[in-house]
């Protein structure tokens, strides 16, 4: 496996990354603890900036990736009744197991 074929994944565990050092930020912030919050932000800016590096890095070795339409079973699509049609409610049931790339 090469490292462009790795980089989704990196790519999103740099995300979560960023999102937990957001939120441990958040916390830190409401706590009054700046010294904290300041070190998760700059740390989240920093998880951020490489997740940047990483996309561009998989896009200008890829390019676009264009995934057909999935396919729409119309028989999944329906008005619920009774007390779920008065508030307009609609269940729709896309299936996306058979995504493959385009030519």
């Amino acid at each position: 496996m090469t490292l462009i074929q790795i980089l989704p994944h990196v790519q999103a565990a740099l995300n979560l990354t960023a999102v937990c050092l957001m939120t441990a930020a958040y916390y830190y912030i409401r706590q009054q603890n700046q010294a904290a919050h300041r070190a998760c932000m700059i740390a989240a800016l920093v998880v951020s900036t490489l997740f940047l590096v990483a996309y561009l890095t998989y896009h200008f070795n890829v390019g676009n990736v264009k995934f057909c339409r999935p396919r729409i079973n119309p028989s999944d699509l329906f008005f619920h009744t009774g007390e779920s049609y008065l508030i307009g409610s609609v269940n729709c049931t896309i299936d996306f197991s058979d995504a493959r790339l385009c030519p």
